[in-house]
């Protein structure tokens, strides 16, 4: 596998499959963006508040991360089976895999930041390691402790290559994430304009999944040995 492979068809999938995200996604995104962005334009600017308000959005992202990630994964699935997608049956499965969803993310958080706090490339390291967690997760009803180490299995001998394609698509959304801010004072600095990008910001975060997904697929349908 290549890495300019991956994101090309990874790309070409994303734009091919969008209109189909949005339908199962959307709402609970935009659950997100109201509520987190909500919270951080209550806050005064008092320090204080503003922390208040910066780890009330961090907590709604918590909360409803888990539901969308787990439906895109489910679509991703399907779409690789060929299956028809029931978008109740989707929905409903996020919701029933939640509590572990969530217990999951709050470990990588937790590994990523100890990761981190180790002169930062122990964390990029830990993170890749840790890329296939979640499908594993919603795919095979692993428990969270179970999906991390079979996703430590999985990334070892490609280690390089994911994390290529987690690192070019994600530096990028963060450059434009940078220049956002920026353009929204320009625009009036209005709530409805920090939701909307609240939005397009987790629609951008889908692709790379998007793309560490088609990775997935390739080194767990690898023959063994």
């Amino acid at each position: 596998m290549k890495v300019q492979q991956v994101l090309v068809d990874a790309w070409y999938f994303y734009t091919a499959n969008i209109r189909y995200i949005l339908y199962l996604c959307i709402p609970f995104v935009f659950v997100e963006a109201l509520l987190a962005e909500g919270l951080i334009a209550a806050a005064t600017p008092e320090s204080t508040q503003e922390q208040g308000g910066l780890f009330g959005s961090m907590a709604v992202a918590l909360a409803i991360y888990p539901l969308y990630t787990a439906i895109l994964i489910q679509f991703l699935h399907a779409r690789s089976k060929g299956e028809l997608i029931d978008r109740r049956r989707i929905v409903t499965r996020a919701l029933s895999l939640w509590p572990s969803m969530v217990l999951l993310v709050v470990m990588e958080f937790v590994l990523f930041f100890l990761g981190f706090m180790l002169f930062v490339l122990p964390g990029i390291w830990v993170a890749v390691r840790m890329a296939f967690a979640e499908f594993r997760l919603v795919e095979n009803d692993e428990q969270p402790v179970d999906a991390l180490r079979k996703s430590f299995a999985l990334t070892e001998r490609d280690f390089w290559l994911v994390l290529l394609v987690m690192l070019i698509p994600e530096v990028l959304i963060m450059l434009v994430k940078l220049a956002m801010p920026g353009v929204i004072e320009m625009l009036g600095n209005l709530f409805i304009l920090h939701v909307l990008w609240h939005m397009a910001a987790v629609m951008l975060q889908m692709f790379p999944l998007i793309a560490v997904y088609r990775v997935y697929m390739q080194i767990d349908n690898r023959p063994a040995g």
